[in-house]
């Protein structure tokens, strides 16, 4: 079941970066084109808020990925 979890975790965690991925090809985009330049700054705030809440979610469940492995000492 451990190892279930942290598959799930795992999974959970590279969807998450797929999902950054996206915006930043995005913004790429928008950035090279000169067509596009009033449509950058907006881009740009809901890229910094997507990463925000990215980070909110994400950084807890890779602390509880690292937690599961390290196993407390046997006494």
């Amino acid at each position: 079941m451990e190892s279930e979890e942290s598959s799930g975790i795992e999974e959970l965690s590279k969807k998450l970066d797929i999902t950054m991925e996206r915006p930043e090809a995005l913004e790429s985009l928008v950035e090279s084109n000169p067509e596009y330049a009033d449509l950058a700054p907006y881009l740009r705030i809901s890229i910094a808020s997507l990463r925000t809440a990215i980070a909110l979610y994400g950084e807890p469940l890779k602390i509880t990925q690292y937690a599961k492995l390290i196993k407390p000492p046997q006494p």
